[in-house]
């Protein structure tokens, strides 16, 4: 499924592959369960509050990479009995703009993951805290592996209003798509949060030259999480930013 068939909103349902790309509330995620078998590499694991009962006593989720694909390894320890504990784990695919997500967005997508022990109707209670080093982790490596690339043909920074924002175009299929890169807040230099807008070339022009009313971007495609990234070195997203915005809007 494309990314940008998330936005046509034809039911309810959500593919895995793209639920963080939207607002939508809802839980009905088609979840990929992948063999437990299959040789990952392992990244880091954190502990996580498990799911609300009784009988479990602690949960671990462990990032893993691998062949270009994301995935996370989820493993409960929970009490069979008052003298056994035994282990469950499963694996799940995460969603294809990982790891460009917020840590509310990648919560939600695994707290609506079935349990790894014995169920009961359980649910987890995983906290945004407690997996954004997760997500850091992951920004930290994909921007190691895709530096220096040539898609991005013109890039622009400048302090907006106080605000470190940039903006850029990018050459796809021959076609100019120009992208606007706004700061949503800033604490004593660490950037809190990014949103990315698509904007056409009179609005980059006058960005270029300092024209540009950072309030009034309107094309809102996607939130990127906090750090300070230079997003624009990264080819993968920005094609994840040319694909959703490809049939969203007719710039």
């Amino acid at each position: 499924m494309w990314l940008y068939d998330l936005f046509k909103k034809k039911d309810k349902t959500i593919s895995a592959n793209n639920v963080v790309s939207t607002s939508e509330n809802t839980t009905d995620f088609n979840i990929e369960y992948l063999p437990i078998s299959d040789t990952k590499t392992m990244i880091k694991s954190v502990k996580v509050t498990p799911g609300i009962q009784q009988h479990y006593w602690q949960c671990y989720i462990t990032l893993e990479f691998d062949n270009d694909e994301w995935t996370m390894l989820i493993t409960d320890t929970y009490a069979r009995d008052r003298y056994n504990d035994e282990e469950a784990s499963l694996r799940i695919k995460l969603p294809d703009l990982f790891p460009y997500i917020l840590p509310n967005d990648l919560t939600m997508f695994l707290n609506a993951t079935r349990l790894g022990g014995p169920g009961y109707n359980g649910h987890r209670d995983i906290k945004p805290s407690e997996i954004s080093s997760l997500i850091q982790e992951a920004l930290s490596i994909q921007s190691k592996r895709t530096t220096d690339k040539t898609i991005c043909i013109d890039r622009i920074y400048a302090f907006n209003n106080g605000y470190a924002d940039c903006a850029c175009f990018v050459l796809f299929n021959s076609k100019k798509h120009y992208y606007y890169f706004k700061e949503t807040g800033n604490n004593k230099g660490y950037c809190m949060g990014t949103k990315v807008y698509q904007i056409d070339e009179s609005s980059y022009n006058k960005y270029k030259t300092g024209n540009y009313n950072r309030d009034l971007a309107l094309n809102f495609i996607l939130e990127l999480p906090a750090g300070d990234w230079d997003w624009l070195s990264d080819e993968r997203l920005l094609n994840i930013l040319v694909e959703i915005s490809r049939d969203k809007f007719e710039l």
